[in-house]
């Protein structure tokens, strides 16, 4: 696909046309020795990082639910409606960060839970989802909790270690989320968050492959396994993983309570 004129104006300023024989603007480079704007890209870069995560839209959400389950929190103020408790839980660190335009690793973004009168939140809840709560994070009566997001980690190579001859005896999904509980038939071990499990399926509709973890158990793990419209299978499969691991997307957050408000007053 040709590059836009003015974008290669800018880009490129030295570069006039495509000379005889340049059947694109980089060959057009080569011939005719022009340089690219290097101070231009960089601020691109800048311009392009500034944006994320909400790409400067104001992501404002309602709920009068006794019950919500938080997915796309960047750069979000969720208001709550319920006037009672509410039990706010924060989906996994893949689908969250899979909400997120341009993800790096080491990236923050704001998150706000406010409340009306008589609204409370005890704190969010973020069981066996790769997002870890830090400081005060409950939401006063009828007050609010700003936060501070940020991206630990990306992707990974990191596999889990195994106890030798642990074996594999099912998957069972949780609920109706991409989160499924791996359940291992001999030797317990102490998983890592954040590492990596290899289901090799032998029998079922997952596809072998490395998945993140996302639980710290010991004779079963929880894993985040790719969001589909079926339930997924796999009723064998060796946990042996290949000699290369490639570099696998698994998501890590921490949420911090940086302060909140109540009655107008600040309280941390």
């Amino acid at each position: 696909m040709r590059m836009p004129k003015f974008l290669a104006d800018v880009l490129f300023p030295m570069a006039i046309g495509l000379p005889p024989g340049a059947n694109s603007l980089q060959q057009a480079i080569d011939v005719n020795g022009a340089q690219p704007n290097v101070g231009i890209l960089g601020l691109l870069n800048s311009v392009l990082l500034a944006v994320s995560p909400n790409a400067g839209l104001v992501n404002f959400a309602t709920s009068a639910a006794a019950t919500i389950t938080l997915t796309n929190i960047a750069g979000l103020t969720q208001m709550l409606t319920n006037g009672g408790a509410v039990t706010v839980t924060l989906d996994n660190a893949i689908n969250i960060v899979n909400q997120i335009p341009l993800p790096y690793n080491g990236q923050t973004f704001p998150l706000t839970i406010a409340g009306n009168t008589g609204t409370t939140v005890a704190a969010p809840t973020v069981t066996n989802t790769g997002v870890t709560l830090s400081g005060t994070t409950t939401v006063t009566t009828g007050g609010q909790r700003f936060y501070r997001g940020q991206i630990t980690q990306l992707y990974t190579q990191v596999v889990q270690a195994l106890t030798a001859a642990s074996t594999f005896t099912s998957i069972t999904q949780i609920g109706t989320t991409n989160l499924y509980t791996v359940a291992l038939g001999t030797n317990a071990i102490t998983t890592t968050v954040g590492s990596l499990l290899y289901i090799g399926t032998t029998a079922g509709t997952l596809p072998a492959g490395f998945y993140p973890i996302y639980s710290a158990g010991t004779t079963s793990v929880v894993v985040a396994l790719p969001i589909s419209g079926t339930v997924w299978t796999a009723t064998a499969a060796t946990l042996i993983p290949p000699a290369v691991v490639p570099l696998t997307y698994a998501p890590l957050i921490t949420l911090t309570g940086m302060y909140g408000m109540a009655a107008g007053v600040i309280v941390v």
